[in-house]
């Protein structure tokens, strides 16, 4: 389990980037939040939990989960 802060969204597109707490910042798309989470503006700046999953285009953080 990773932890980090939602750095930016790009809305319109639906994904986004996270600011890891001990790895570089990695990709997350709006399909991978939890219900938990709305993708919308306010998201930028919450603490947030998530695994991390390779893909073609390499890492990419999943099942992204709101810190309580």
């Amino acid at each position: 389990m990773h932890s980090g802060t939602i750095k930016t969204i790009k809305h319109e597109a639906g994904y986004g980037f996270i600011r890891c707490d001990n790895q570089p910042d990695i990709f997350f798309h709006c399909t991978k939040l939890a219900d938990d989470l709305d993708f919308a503006p306010e998201l930028i700046g919450r603490r947030v939990v998530f695994d991390v999953e390779h893909g073609a285009r390499g890492p990419f953080a999943s099942n992204i989960r709101g810190m309580k």
